[in-house]
C-alpha cells in the first residue's frame, strides 16, 4: 500500500484468470475504500506487481516479475510506469538468461533513476541470491549485483539513505535457520 500525493491509497496485487494466468492488479481508491480506478498489466503470460510507489513526477513505478514464454521456471524482473491515472508509460521485462528473477521492492533514486531489489535463483544452485538493479528514469539497466550467500536469500525492501547509499533488508536462510539482514551498498553497486 502505497499513500498517493492526492491522499488516496494505491494498492498493488495480481488477478487470476479461469485458464491459470494472471496479470498485475493495481487499484487506487480513497480513503473511504471507494475505487477511483482499476486495471490490469501484462501480457499473455503471467505478470505479478510485488510494490508500486510514488515517482517524484507524480507518476508511479511498480516491480514485479514476468513469465517468460509461458515457462514458469523462467520469470524476470518486471518494471512498469504509469501516470496518476494508471495508465501506461511504459514496461520493462529484464533479461533472465535462465534464472528466476523475482522484483520484491522499488524506489526511485537519487539521480531520479529506479533500484530493484529481490531475489534470483541461479541454475543448480540451492537457494535465491539478493538480486540489485540500479536503472535510469526510463527502466534501461546501468548495473545489477548479485549478493552470494550460503543457503536462500532475499531482499524484500529498499531505501536510499540519508547519506545517499542504498539499504536493503531481506532475509537470509541456511542449515534451517531463517534470519533477517540489512546492507547498505554505495551508488555505484
Amino acid at each position: 500500500i502505497e499513500l498517493t500525493s492526492d491522499n488516496h491509497l494505491l494498492l498493488t496485487g495480481v488477478v487470476n484468470y479461469v485458464n491459470g494466468d494472471y496479470d498485475a492488479y493495481i487499484s487506487k481508491i480513497n480513503l473511504d475504500g471507494e475505487v477511483i480506478w482499476s486495471k490490469n498489466y501484462g501480457g499473455s503470460h503471467r505478470q505479478r506487481a510485488l510494490q508500486g510507489k510514488k515517482a517524484v513526477d507524480g507518476d508511479f513505478i511498480f516491480a514485479g516479475w514476468n513469465e517468460i514464454n509461458g515457462n514458469a521456471g523462467s520469470i524476470s524482473f518486471f518494471l512498469f510506469k504509469t501516470d496518476m491515472n494508471g495508465d501506461t508509460l511504459w514496461t520493462k521485462t529484464y533479461p533472465n538468461n535462465g534464472m528466476r528473477q523475482t522484483g520484491y521492492a522499488v524506489v526511485q533514486n537519487i539521480d531520479q533513476g529506479y533500484l530493484i531489489a529481490g531475489s534470483i535463483q541461479q541454475p543448480l544452485q540451492e537457494g535465491p541470491d539478493i538480486f540489485l538493479m540500479k536503472t535510469d528514469d526510463t527502466g534501461d539497466i546501468i548495473w545489477t549485483k548479485i549478493i552470494d550467500n550460503p543457503g536462500s536469500n532475499e531482499a524484500r525492501e529498499i531505501v536510499i539513505g540519508n547519506s545517499g547509499n542504498i539499504i536493503i533488508s531481506g532475509w537470509s536462510a541456511a542449515s534451517g535457520c531463517a534470519h533477517p539482514i540489512l546492507a547498505e551498498i554505495n551508488q555505484d553497486g
